[in-house]
């Protein structure tokens, strides 16, 4: 770790006798130019020794980032070959054939999830890989190539969880409803789109993102439920996964304005 302009300077002049007290003695300049020298030296090989941390975290196979790292870097459509040194990939990159966007990886039991998902060219929207086309099985079957050795996967790429909501949203009368109503709509847009692949969802969150819009006094959460493709609805009390890693809003949500005043 990089240590201060302070320690640095102490180092160089130590206990050094027969020195200048003078404040503005030349030996105090060019204490300062090469401390100044030194401290920057020592940032930058900090950073440099983070960023070489991180790549071989990344590079360590069986860990959560590698398998990340593997798991983005699928090519649908390409052939695994086996390289002199033994190591498992592909021949040449092709970006347009890397159709895995989104990837989280979690593992409990000892056994390592794995959750992806593509990204629809036209709606610009997640959605999971595709089972009539095989790009589902291909990843399984490129996955179960490169993991770990004797390493238990299981493998998720389903549609988005259904948030279905029933709120109560006490608004200024100054406001007018049908305009705090849709900017309320587009908060939840953007609180949707911001949250991150795989995340939990918080209630707390969702109601911050409501009570942020101009116009909005209070809100009340009547009812929220998940509905996950795979599974039982659950009732959002605090906070909870996602069987997907992401998720749309129902259709038949609910938004009921309230006069503040009224």
């Amino acid at each position: 770790m990089a240590r201060s302009l302070t320690e640095i300077k102490t180092s160089l002049v130590g206990n050094q006798p027969g020195l200048s007290t003078s404040s503005t003695a030349e030996w105090r300049i060019w204490v300062e130019i090469f401390a100044y020298a030194i401290w920057l030296f020592e940032v930058v090989m900090d950073v440099f020794r983070a960023d070489v941390e991180n790549q071989l975290s990344k590079k360590q196979p069986g860990t959560r980032e590698w398998y990340s790292e593997k798991a983005l870097a699928f090519q649908n459509g390409h052939t695994l070959t086996v390289d002199e040194w033994g190591v498992v990939g592909y021949a040449v990159t092709d970006t347009e054939a890397q159709i895995v966007k989104r990837a989280s990886i979690s593992e409990a039991g000892g056994t390592v999830t794995i959750k992806v998902a593509k990204i629809n060219a036209e709606t610009n929207e997640l959605e999971p890989l595709n089972l009539t086309d095989g790009e589902y099985l291909n990843f399984q079957r490129y996955m179960d190539a490169v993991k770990f050795a004797g390493t238990a996967v299981e493998y998720r790429s389903l549609p988005a969880d259904v948030v279905e909501y029933d709120i109560s949203v006490y608004y200024d009368p100054l406001y007018l409803p049908s305009e705090v109503e849709a900017n309320v709509l587009a908060a939840l847009a953007a609180f949707r789109t911001a949250l991150s692949f795989d995340a939990r969802l918080y209630k707390t969150d969702f109601v911050t993102a409501v009570q942020a819009v101009a116009g909005v006094k209070s809100v009340k959460v009547n009812s929220m439920t998940i509905i996950p493709e795979e599974g039982e609805p659950v009732v959002l009390d605090v906070v909870e996964e996602l069987e997907s890693g992401y998720f749309n809003f129902s259709d038949d949500s609910v938004i009921e304005m309230i006069n503040i005043d009224a």
